[in-house]
Parts: structure tokens; sequence; C-alpha cells
């Protein structure tokens, strides 16, 4: 075990040192196909060592469960500091705990956590669908999380009753809306006291009349849904509303994991102990 705590810790640092140096990750110089050849690249070169050299160091290491113990539990410490600590897009800290998915050491403790996973699958294939589909399912989500995230974007637009062509990105540059937008109408409800409690915008989406309401997104395509977020606050019949645009083409990879894991789990209360 204490080896494998080494291990860990030496991804750790690596990744500390790299931060220092070299800054931030540039997770925009890895969307679409990057990402995809890379991660077609790094689980066929997995394959073939574990295929070649499966009683390799590198393989025994990432099968065994000292790995895994190690790995997870820097990944929840990694989680732990990500949701304690406030996340900026533009923070630019070091070691960076105020934009850790952007870290150097949460990205290599995720790949050798990934590695983990898929060479313990390869190595125990053949220990029941139980096994299989719970740690596919983690792998599935994970990958669908990690190399996903270049492809994350999300816009605003201020949607009045001028129909609106264009957005702004994260950075502030000007991006193209996926659909042209107009509001027709907007209502507020409010409580006894007079405060908000909730809101609703008919919105024109190329000539679609859609109601946004807050937390109900409308679906554009298959990877990308408009929010309602804000609205104009300062005129008691608002004339513009705030949408989000978020586009996230990877989601459907994360919604599998979930399932497959939600399936192993199933199968486990339902079984009793693994298939042989």
């Amino acid at each position: 075990m204490k080896r494998s705590v080494l291990i860990v810790l030496t991804i750790f640092i690596t990744g500390l040192l790299i931060q220092a140096f070299a800054g931030y990750f540039p997770a925009e110089a890895f969307a679409f196909p990057i990402n995809a050849a890379v991660l077609f690249a790094a689980l066929a070169g997995l394959w073939v060592l574990w295929r070649e050299k499966p009683g390799g160091a590198v393989c025994r290491w990432l099968a065994s469960g000292n790995a895994s113990i190690a790995l997870i539990a820097a990944f929840l410490i990694c989680c732990l500091i990500l949701g304690m600590k406030m996340q900026h897009a533009d923070a630019v800290s070091f070691p960076g705990f105020g934009n850790v998915r952007r870290t150097w050491w949460f990205i290599l403790i995720s790949i050798a956590l990934m590695a983990n996973l898929f060479v313990v699958i390869l190595s125990r294939r053949k220990k029941g669908i139980r096994f299989i589909l719970n740690h596919i399912g983690v792998l599935v989500a994970l990958i669908g999380c990690f190399f996903g995230a270049p492809d994350h974007t999300v816009s605003r637009a201020i949607v009045s009753c001028d129909t609106v062509h264009e957005a702004v990105g994260e950075n502030g540059e000007i991006v193209p809306l996926p659909a042209a937008m107009k509001l027709d109408g907007f209502n507020v409800e409010l409580d006894q006291r007079g405060n908000v409690r909730n809101y609703r915008a008919l919105i024109d989406v190329d000539g679609k009349k859609v109601e946004l309401r807050v937390n109900h997104p409308y679906r554009i395509s298959i990877s990308e849904d408009v929010y309602l977020t804000s609205y104009d606050r300062d005129n008691p019949e608002p004339q513009y509303c705030i949408v989000e645009v978020v586009r996230q083409p990877w989601k459907y990879l994360i919604w599998a994991g979930i399932v497959m894991m939600m399936a192993g789990g199933i199968l486990m209360f339902a079984r009793g102990k693994d298939d042989q």
C-alpha cells in the first residue's frame, strides 16, 4: 500500500510542478476531434500494453486493489477541494484551488484513475456482469466528464422584443446563437410578501413558441440546451430576459455511464453474490 501511495504522491507532485511552470491546462486546445483521438490512442495503448505485458510492473500496479484505493482517495480529495472552494474560470493562482478542473494535478490523477479502471476491467472481465457494469459505468462517466470538458461551452444572450442572433461566450467573445430568439412575453409570479416566487418567458425560437422556466431548459439540439437565468428587474413589465445556451455534446456518454452503474447496483442487490 505504501508503494501505491508513493506513486500517487509522485503523480500529484508532478502535476504541481507542471502547474507551477506551465500554468493551467489548455483545455481549449483539446476540443473535438483532438480529445476523441487522444482518448482512442490512450485506450489502444493501454490495451496493447496489457495484451503484450499483462504481468509487467505497470499493468500489475494498475490492476491492483492498492492502486485503486490510493487513486480513488486522491480523486475524492480533489473533488472535496473542488466542492469546498469557489471555482472561477479565470483563476490564475497557484496551486489552482480556485479552478481545480483545469489544474495539471487533478488531470493527472483523473487520467491515472481512468487507466486503473480500464486495466481492472481488462484483467477481471470474466468476474461477472455486475462487476463489469459498475466498473465500465464509472469509466464511461469519467470519460464523458473529462474528455468532454473541452467541448463544454456556455454563452449568454439578452433576449428582447428584437430578434437576437448572437450571444457572448465565456471569454467575452461574440458567438452565433444556434437559433434566432425573440421575447414574446414574460410573467413574474410573486408571493404574499411581494417577493419573486417564480418567473417564465415566452420566447420565439426560430418561429417556434417556447416557454422557458427556471431549471426547465429547452433543448435546441441533441447537444445544446437553453436555460432562463435572469430578467429585467428594473421594470414591472420586463423588457428582456437573459438566457444561457449550454453546449455539452458528451453528456449522453455521462448518462450512459450512470445508467450502467444503476443497472449494476440493481443486479447486485437483486442477485446476491457475484456471477462466476
